[in-house]
C-alpha cells in the first residue's frame, strides 16, 4: 500500500515488528512489548493481536511517521497503549482501535509531555460498558497525574459512546491541552442509572482541560448521565477546571435527555474567550436535558469573555429542557462576554432559557449580556429561586405566544437589578409565581422580588 511522500506502507504484525528491530528496539514478554530506546516508526501499518500491549518506558521517546497502529481486535479489560516516555504522531499517522469495553484503556499517559499529535488521526470505532464510573470506567485516553497530553492538530473521532465511557479522561493532575485540530464524537448515549456515566472530554477528580484552539464537537448527546464536556470534583482531590480560550469552539447538535456542558460539585470552566455553541436541547418520558448545567456546591462557572449560545429548546409532557441551569448552591459569575438564547417552546412540560434554581448568577459589569429570545407557548426566559444579580437581561417572546413568561422571581430580593433588564412580546412579562402578572410591572411598581440597587431599570417594552 502507498502512503504520502512516496512512502511506500507495509502491513506488519506487532511480533514481527519486534523481531525486525530487535531486542535493542524493543524487548517482548508473553503479550507485551517494551521499546527500551528511542525509536522513529516510519512506513507502516503495525497491527495488534488479541492481548498485545505496548509500553513506552521512561525516557524512550518514540515518533509515528506516516505509520499506523491498528488494533481493531477488542480491548478488553487492559491497557492496550501505555505511556511513560513520549509518543509523538506527526502528519499522516493514525492509531486505530475497535472496540474498548470492560475498564480497558486505549492510551494510558503517564509523563509530561507524553503524547503530542502533531497530526496524524486517532479513531475509535465504540467504547462502552465500564465496571465503575469511578475507577474502572473505559477510556479511550486517560491522562493520569503528572502526564500531559497536547494536540496541536489532527483529529479524534469516536463513533459510539456507551454506559460508563469517556473519551478523554484529565484524571488526578493530569492535564489534557488542545491547540488546535478536531475531536468529534457522533453519537453518546446511556441510560438512566446512577453511575452510568458517559463522558466526552473531562476533567475529572482534579484533572484540567485547557482549549486554546480547535473544536470539540458532539453530534447526538443522549441519557441522562451523558455530556459531551464536563469538569468533576466531589471534594477528595483538588477542583477540576476546564479553561477555554479565545479561538476554541465547544458544539453540540443535538441534547436528549443529557447535557451539553456540565459543571460538577468542586469543578470550575473558565470562559475567557471561544464559543460554546448547543442546538436541538430536548427532553421527553418524563427526563431532563440542559444545553450548559452547573450543579451542586462549589461548582463554578465564570465567563470572562468569548460566547455561549443555545437554541431550539423545548421538552415535552412531564420532562424538563433549560438552556442554561445554575443549580443547588452553584454559581455562575459574568465578567464579559455573551449568552445568547433562543427559540424556547414546551407542551405542557417544564422549558427555561435560565434556571437559577436555588442557587447565584451575577453579572458584575456592563461589558457582560444576556439576551432571550422567541420565549413561545408554556416556556420561561428567566426563572429565578436563587438570587440574580443583574445588569444586562433582554427577554423577549415569540411573534405568537398565548402563555409565555419573561422573567420569574420567586423569592423575596431573587432579582437585585443594577443595570437594564428588558422584558417584552411574552403573554407575561414579570411574575412572582409563574402563573399571574405583576401589575403594574416592576417599572412601575417597588417588588420585593424584583429590586434595585445603583440606578437599576426595569423595561416592559423593546426601547
Amino acid at each position: 500500500m502507498g502512503g504520502g511522500g512516496g512512502c511506500v506502507i507495509e502491513t506488519i504484525s506487532l511480533k514481527a515488528y519486534q523481531e525486525k528491530v530487535g531486542d535493542s528496539v524493543m524487548s517482548v514478554n508473553t503479550d507485551t512489548y517494551t521499546f527500551v530506546s528511542s525509536h522513529t516508526i516510519k512506513c507502516y501499518n503495525i497491527e495488534f493481536s488479541k492481548n498485545d500491549t505496548l509500553v513506552i518506558p521512561e525516557g524512550a521517546n518514540v515518533t509515528l511517521e506516516e505509520t499506523s497502529l491498528t488494533i481493531e481486535k477488542e480491548t478488553n479489560g487492559i491497557d492496550r497503549i501505555t505511556v511513560n516516555g513520549s509518543l509523538t504522531l506527526k502528519e499522516g499517522s493514525a492509531i486505530t482501535f475497535g472496540t474498548i469495553t470492560r475498564g480497558a484503556n486505549g492510551i494510558v499517559v503517564n509523563s509530561l509531555n507524553g503524547l503530542v499529535m502533531e497530526g496524524g488521526d486517532i479513531t475509535i470505532d465504540t467504547i462502552k460498558d465500564g465496571i465503575n464510573y469511578d475507577d474502572k470506567p473505559s477510556i479511550g485516553i486517560l491522562i493520569n497525574k503528572d502526564g500531559s497530553m497536547i494536540q496541536k492538530g489532527g483529529s479524534i473521532n469516536i463513533e459510539t459512546m456507551e454506559k460508563i465511557a469517556f473519551g478523554i479522561r484529565a484524571y488526578q493532575g493530569g492535564l489534557f491541552t488542545q491547540e488546535g485540530g478536531l475531536i468529534k464524537i457522533n453519537t453518546m448515549t446511556t441510560e438512566k442509572v446512577d453511575g452510568n456515566d458517559v463522558g466526552g472530554v473531562v476533567a475529572y477528580q482534579g484533572g484540567t482541560i485547557i482549549q486554546h484552539q480547535g473544536k470539540i464537537h458532539g453530534v447526538t448527546v443522549r441519557g441522562y448521565w451523558s455530556t459531551l464536556v464536563y469538569a468533576y470534583s466531589n471534594g477528595s482531590f483538588d477542583g477540576s477546571s476546564f479553561i477555554q480560550e479565545k479561538d476554541g469552539l465547544i458544539q453540540v447538535d443535538n441534547v436528549e435527555n443529557a447535557a451539553g456542558v456540565s459543571v460538577y460539585s468542586s469543578g470550575t470552566f473558565t470562559q475567557n474567550g471561544g464559543k460554546i455553541a448547543i442546538s436541538n436541547v430536548s427532553s421527553n418520558n418524563i427526563d431532563y436535558s440542559a444545553g450548559v448545567g452547573i450543579y451542586n456546591d462549589s461548582a463554578i462557572f465564570n465567563q470572562n469573555g468569548g460566547q455561549i449560545t443555545i437554541s431550539n429548546v423545548t421538552s415535552d409532557t412531564g420532562a424538563s429542557a433549560i438552556g442554561m441551569d445554575v443549580y443547588n448552591s452553584a454559581r455562575f459569575t459574568q465578567n464579559g462576554g455573551q449568552i445568547t438564547i433562543s427559540n424556547v417552546t414546551s407542551d405542557t412540560g417544564f422549558t427555561a432559557s435560565v434556571v437559577i434554581n436555588y442557587a447565584r448568577f451575577t453579572q458584575t459589569g456592563g461589558e457582560g449580556s444576556i439576551k432571550v429570545s422567541d420565549v413561545g407557548d408554556n416556556a420561561f426566559g428567566v426563572y429565578v429561586t436563587g438570587t440574580f444579580n443583574v445588569k444586562n437581561l433582554t427577554v423577549s417572546g415569540a411573534e405568537k405566544s398565548d402563555n409565555s413568561v419573561g422573567f420569574v422571581s420567586i423569592n423575596t430580593d431573587g432579582v437585585v437589578n443594577s443595570g437594564v433588564v428588558r422584558v417584552y412580546g411574552t403573554a407575561i412579562k414579570y411574575s412572582v409565581d409563574g402563573i399571574s402578572e405583576i401589575i403594574p410591572s416592576p417599572p412601575d411598581n417597588n417588588n420585593p422580588n424584583f429590586t434595585v440597587t445603583d440606578g437599576g431599570k426595569y423595561y416592559d417594552t423593546a426601547i
